[in-house]
């Protein structure tokens, strides 16, 4: 019986059995160890893959949407030049139309704008402040106090057109700030006037200007939902202009006569609005300019930049 015991107590030279559960354990222990390891080791792996597409996808972000900048400043380039050609019929004109560039990967559409087919809100009369802006404002009340609003901005007094004092207004309205009393600098200025809104601004904004310096608007340049505004105020106060009615059915019968019309225009209206989109099949850009033409006789830069915006989504 005890040779039995002694012999079930005994393996591997004799040695207790429980002389080796410990290192059974060990080998357990370790081989746990080394399956995390393994797990961690693949978790990290994984994480370094998908920080290395991601790296990779905005490295190629980066550089489609500075490829589609360039493109969309080559366009400018080529606008500018296609409106300073002499030949009337070569020329790109400047009253809305879109010229397109085709490319393989997509395509470039430019469009001109004259600054004299806008409203000036420098210069601009009651009558097309009230026109441009019905574009965006439905009340009447809401009207009247943002044209005077405008008008009390740009004037050099300090008086309000609504009586009392024009800091006092807009210290009434919690506004850090009174009036310029003066002309506006840039359209962005319009956006600190009292009562003008986002939203007010951003509609309006295509069809506003700072450069022509006219009181009214040429027609012949003008947005059409321009000159349908402008046509329904006229119609509004009750008032024949011959002059508009002239201008907005006009049409050109012959070719000499568009060559004048196209003189006519490169002589007096030399502020322009460029508008440039790109699309391509890895992005997109879109830019927007106002260019004053130049000419200082001595060849130098035939345009200079007024305005500048731009985005990386065309």
């Amino acid at each position: 019986m005890t040779t039995a015991c002694q012999s079930m107590t005994m393996r591997n030279n004799g040695k207790p059995w429980w002389r080796h559960a410990p290192r059974q354990r060990m080998r357990g222990l370790a081989l746990v160890i080394v399956l995390w390891i393994l797990t961690l080791l693949t978790l990290l792996a994984s994480s370094f893959a998908l920080s290395m597409r991601r790296e990779t996808a905005i490295s190629s972000a980066l550089k489609a949407g500075a490829q589609a900048q360039a493109l969309a400043e080559a366009a400018l380039a080529i606008a500018e030049y296609r409106l300073m050609l002499p030949q009337a019929k070569q020329r790109w004109q400047a009253d809305g139309s879109v010229y397109l560039l085709p490319r393989a990967d997509g395509e470039i559409r430019i469009r001109i704008l004259s600054e004299a087919g806008k409203v000036d809100i420098n210069t601009g009369s009651t009558d097309q402040l009230r026109a441009v802006l019905q574009l965006a404002i439905d009340g009447e009340r809401e009207l009247d106090e943002l044209i005077e609003a405008i008008l009390d901005w740009r004037d050099a007094d300090t008086d309000a057109r609504s009586g009392g004092s024009e800091a006092r207004l807009y210290r009434t309205a919690r506004l850090p700030y009174r009036p310029r009393d003066a002309a506006f600098q840039n359209l962005e200025e319009l956006q600190r006037v009292l009562g003008m809104t986002p939203a007010i601004f951003e509609r309006i904004r295509p069809f506003i200007t700072v450069y022509s310096a006219n009181e009214s608007v040429d027609m012949h340049l003008a947005d059409p939902l321009l000159v349908a505004a402008i046509r329904r105020e006229m119609k509004r106060r009750g008032i024949a202009d011959s002059m508009l009615t002239a201008q907005a059915d006009s049409t050109v019968e012959s070719l000499d006569e568009l060559n004048d019309v196209a003189d006519s225009f490169d002589n007096e209206n030399q502020v322009y609005t460029v508008k440039v989109q790109v699309r391509t099949q890895d992005g997109g850009a879109v830019l927007e300019t106002v260019v004053r033409a130049q000419d200082d006789g001595q060849g130098g830069i035939p345009f200079q930049i007024m305005d500048w915006r731009q985005n990386g989504d065309g």
